[in-house]
């Protein structure tokens, strides 16, 4: 798959400036936008995951079925890292 990456200098917070704004109201990183779907954004760690993992991983060889205990499971381990880990 081919992407393209922008550096964010936070200290000159460039994650405040109109573009990125535009991309994640939050001004916070990370943020992907999704240009083989018509540009859409997605912000926040645990729902860039769930989404590559919906739009791009449709055998599931790196993420389980919606319906399986083990997404169920991923989730909760996901959550976790993002409320809990993560901000600290």
């Amino acid at each position: 798959m081919e992407y393209v990456w922008q550096p964010i200098n936070i200290s000159k917070n460039t994650q405040k400036q109109p573009w990125y704004t535009a991309i994640n109201p939050n001004g916070r990183i990370p943020a992907i936008v999704d240009h083989n779907r018509g540009g859409v954004a997605v912000f926040e760690g645990n729902a860039i995951l769930g989404y590559l993992a919906r739009r791009y991983d449709p055998d599931h060889r790196l993420s389980f079925p919606v319906d399986s205990d083990d997404y169920d499971q991923s989730e909760a381990w996901i959550g976790w890292q993002h409320g809990g880990l993560g901000p600290m």
